[in-house]
């Protein structure tokens, strides 16, 4: 199972993004036989394939697979850091489908969420924050940037979960 996570990620940093996704969809489908025991495994799975799909600008797939583990696990203190990069996976999708309120905020959680638990990005985060700051900075003044991220840091994991949740209930155009 965890050799499925590496080799996905691994194809990932390569540039196969599409072979990590089929990777990762048969290594997180082999965990769902045995839940409990693989569950860190698996949380911390379909948050990298949040990231990959959104990556290849999958969103409704990126959407969906958010939605599902946000459901599952978003209020489990056990996964805090996990959850925070998959909120920041997500703000990624919802600042490309315009929604920038509701992203900033989002990245402005989980970056917090980050720092106060020592998680370390790796690949997928870090090129996932990379494309997300940008397009924010692009999109928004200064100022309004600023105090939605204000804001974001703030919240506490259960607000920032509801907020999510609320944006994907939010049809798409």
């Amino acid at each position: 199972v965890v050799s499925g996570l590496n080799l996905a990620e691994w194809e990932h940093a390569l540039g196969k993004t599409e072979r990590a996704v089929v990777i990762l969809q048969e290594t997180l489908a082999d965990m769902k036989s045995a839940p409990a025991r693989f569950e860190q495994w698996y949380v911390s799975g379909a948050c990298n394939l949040i990231g990959y799909l959104v990556a290849l600008d999958r969103l409704a797939e990126a959407r969906s697979t958010a939605r599902e583990l946000l459901l599952r696990h978003g209020s489990d203190a056990i996964h805090i850091g996990q959850i925070s990069f998959a909120l920041e996976h997500l703000a990624l999708v919802l600042v490309l489908e315009g929604d920038l309120a509701c992203s900033a905020q989002l990245a402005a959680h989980a970056d917090a969420a980050l720092r106060d638990t020592g998680s370390e990005r790796e690949f997928t985060e870090k090129a996932t924050r990379t494309r997300l700051d940008a397009f924010l900075a692009e999109r928004l003044q200064n100022n309004e940037r600023r105090a939605l991220e204000t804001r974001g840091a703030a919240m506490s994991r259960e607000e920032a979960v509801a907020l999510a949740l609320a944006a994907l209930e939010k049809p798409t155009d």
